[in-house]
């Protein structure tokens, strides 16, 4: 949904983000894309506190 917005997180990508991680709250490329969301909603500090929560939830070894 992302892609074909051209990168915008639109309101529907965002509910299949909330809802995915109704399933799985430590899914994180849902919680990634929240973070996308957030930024692009003027809401910089939510999406950083969103990002950090996923840096601290990694393992030592992500690719990211």
């Amino acid at each position: 949904m992302v892609y074909a917005g051209n990168g915008i997180v639109t309101g529907d990508a965002k509910a299949a983000f909330e809802r995915a991680l109704t399933h799985a709250p430590r899914h994180f490329k849902a919680r990634y894309f929240l973070g996308v969301a957030a930024q692009q909603d003027g809401q910089g500090a939510a999406a950083a506190t969103i990002w950090r929560g996923m840096l601290a939830d990694a393992r030592p070894d992500s690719p990211w």
